[in-house]
């Protein structure tokens, strides 16, 4: 009994998710991480109180648990479409072919496709919402989009969706493997920081302007109330009122120091970001294993080329040596390795 219910309630997170933006996966361990659509969080969630013990981090996910309360609540109150594919005009096989050899660029070297078809890449694209909160509170909403498949950046989103229209329907093709759901966040994540850094670095010093513009007018009232007090109190010759102008001067000192400290909050600058909502779409590729000889020698190799249908174009290899993404390659008795790879270290 407690395996069944443990198991509808793992069933209802995994498709409580997609629909309000989020995404899940399992762990090494067979735990659900999931990728909180609400929060923008990545949360561990167990279903049993002994997985606690084993990952005390974790959230118990159970009947009267606070968990499974906001997923309901969130359930009820919110729901959109997340999942989608692109649908692109095809192109014929022999050209897709002719497009990828052209792309690749190997000297000295013959490309011969061995083996195409077609398959489905997921696309992460998440829309964060990023707040910068200092004397007035500045929200904006920014798109980053990223390839499963490969963990990169996916550049000229809007020109991609132009080349095609978004369907509800399920992608014929087989999808690629991808990136865990933390790999695929944190690169977005990443991005969306960097999106943010010059216009923070501007805020920040026009911050610092304003408020040592404040700054310097309150020390200057402070001192010179400070200054006045000082010379009433020395003049001053009925006790009563020296000491009423003395408890005065210390005030106005003390009101010196709380001012400046009230500046330093209200001019110091926060930034909340938080995934608003990620909508995957499955983008159409075609997957090209082509090999790669050498006609004067018995040098060989083996590449698998990705060539985007939205795009048109193929996408960038990864060198076998180094991992890093490339066009310009050159085959030697070892294999396939980019122009870096095979510079003499100095």
């Amino acid at each position: 009994m407690s395996t069944d219910r443990d198991t509808r309630l793992e069933t209802f997170v995994e498709l409580y998710a997609p629909p309000l933006g989020g995404l899940v996966e399992r762990d090494a361990q067979g735990d659900v991480q999931l990728l909180d659509p609400v929060s923008g969080t990545l949360r561990l969630l167990v279903f049993e109180p002994d997985g606690l013990t084993e990952r005390p981090e974790a959230e118990l996910v159970a009947p009267g648990s606070a968990s499974l309360e906001e997923f309901l609540t969130h359930a009820r109150s919110r729901g959109r479409l997340s999942m989608a594919c692109l649908e692109v005009p095809g192109v014929p096989d022999h050209l897709v072919e002719t497009s990828a050899i052209r792309t690749l660029r190997v000297p000295d070297a013959n490309l011969h496709v061995e083996q195409l078809r077609w398959v489905a890449a997921e696309y992460a694209v998440f829309l964060f919402r990023a707040a910068c909160v200092a004397d007035v509170r500045e929200e904006a909403l920014l798109e980053v989009v990223v390839d499963r498949s490969t963990g990169r950046l996916v550049r000229r989103w809007d020109a991609l969706c132009a080349a095609g229209r978004l369907s509800e329907g399920p992608s014929r093709d087989a999808l690629l493997p991808g990136r865990s759901v933390r790999t695929t966040y944190e690169v977005a994540r990443a991005e969306a920081l960097r999106h943010l850094t010059a216009p923070l670095t501007q805020r920040r010093r026009t911050l610092m302007d304003w408020q040592q513009r404040e700054a310097r007018r309150l020390t200057r009232y402070h001192e010179e109330l400070d200054e006045e007090l000082a010379v009433r109190a020395q003049k001053e010759r009925h006790d009563t009122r020296r000491q009423a102008l003395l408890a005065r001067l210390d005030a106005n000192r003390l009101e010196a120091k709380r001012a400046a400290q009230d500046l330093e909050t209200r001019y110091a600058l926060s930034v909340e970001l938080e995934c608003a909502s990620l909508l995957l779409i499955r983008v159409p590729k075609a997957l090209l294993t082509c090999r790669v000889d050498n006609p004067k020698r018995s040098w060989q190799a083996q590449v698998d080329v990705m060539w985007n249908l939205a795009s048109r174009t193929a996408e960038a290899v990864d060198c076998p040596g180094c991992g890093q993404p490339g066009f310009d390659f050159a085959l030697h008795r070892e294999g396939l390795a980019c122009l870096r790879c095979l510079k003499p270290s100095t």
